[in-house]
């Protein structure tokens, strides 16, 4: 009987706490990217506020209508910045960032950034 409670309620306080993180998460992440700006025609600089995440995932879309792909995971948390190369000149990129948590063997993400464009010229 004992091995059957610690079965069951192992998994459930790791649920407490990933809950927990994930609610501290989706309140604390809602602004996140400063500025995404051109360095040149094929680099991107995507800079961000610290927060007290372990890194961060960043996600970019080529024009309005292109799909989301993640272009860089980012494994320390005090990083703020992340330079995309290979860029086309008269393009538009979307970036957004999403931050994450890790809890265990889980890594508990917060919400989505806001959206921030830059046109390579």
């Amino acid at each position: 009987m004992i091995v059957i409670c610690r079965i069951i309620f192992l998994p459930l306080h790791r649920l407490f706490i990933a809950l927990n993180a994930l609610f501290i998460w989706v309140m604390i992440v809602i602004s996140l990217i400063v500025s995404v700006k051109a360095k040149n025609a094929t680099k991107a600089a995507v800079k961000w506020n610290e927060i007290p995440a372990d890194g961060y995932e960043i996600f970019m879309a080529q024009g309005k209508t292109g799909k989301y792909k993640k272009v860089k995971t980012i494994t320390k948390g005090e990083t703020v910045s992340y330079t995309k190369s290979s860029l086309k000149a008269g393009n538009t990129y979307y970036f957004y960032i999403k931050a994450y948590k890790t809890v265990g063997d889980a890594k508990i993400y917060g919400g989505t950034s806001n959206v921030k464009t830059v046109s390579i010229k």
